[in-house]
C-alpha cells in the first residue's frame, strides 16, 4: 500500500498516475481501471487536493476532468507543469463537453489526449498508452519547441 492506501501496481513498471475528477464514481472507476492495467493511480476530488499531492509526487501521467470546481483542469495542468518544468508531463483530459479542450488551446498537442464523457474504457486505456509512450520516448515536444510548461493557467 502507498501512503494514500492504494495498492502497488499489479506489474512492475506501472505508471504513477494522478486522477482528478469531482465526480466520485468517475474518479473511482478510472482509478480501478488503471490499477487493473498495472498502474499506480492516486485520486483527488479537486484541484487544490491535487496540488497538495503534487508537492510530494512526480507523476508519469495526469488524468484530469476539464470542468473542475474552483480551477479548470487545463489551469491545474499549467500549474503542475510549471512546478516541474524539467519534466514532459502527458495528460488525458475528460469532459462531457467536447468544445472544452479547444477553448483552452490544448487540442492537437502530442502529449495531450481528450476523451468526451461518457467514453469506452478501451479508448481510455489506449489514450493512456499513447500518452505514456510519448513520455517514454523523451521530451519530444520540448525538442520541437512545444513545452508543456507553457500550458495555459
Amino acid at each position: 500500500m502507498n501512503r494514500l492506501g492504494n495498492p502497488p501496481p499489479a506489474t512492475p513498471g506501472g505508471a504513477r498516475i494522478l486522477v482528478v475528477d469531482d465526480t466520485a464514481p468517475v474518479r473511482e472507476i478510472v482509478a480501478e481501471v488503471l490499477r487493473a492495467a498495472g498502474h499506480e493511480p492516486e485520486t483527488a476530488p479537486d484541484a487544490e487536493t491535487a496540488l497538495q499531492l503534487g508537492r510530494f509526487v512526480r507523476w508519469d501521467l495526469l488524468v484530469l476532468d476539464v470542468d473542475l470546481p474552483g480551477m479548470s483542469g487545463p489551469e491545474l495542468y499549467g500549474r503542475i507543469c510549471r512546478a516541474v518544468p524539467d519534466q514532459s508531463l502527458p495528460v488525458v483530459f475528460m469532459s462531457g463537453r467536447p468544445q472544452d479542450l479547444r477553448r483552452h488551446g490544448l487540442a492537437g498537442l502530442p502529449w495531450v489526449r481528450f476523451l468526451a464523457k461518457p467514453f469506452e474504457l478501451a479508448g481510455f486505456l489506449e489514450a493512456v498508452r499513447q500518452c505514456l509512450r510519448f513520455d517514454r520516448e523523451g521530451a519530444a515536444g520540448r525538442r520541437d519547441g512545444n513545452d508543456p510548461a507553457a500550458a495555459p493557467g
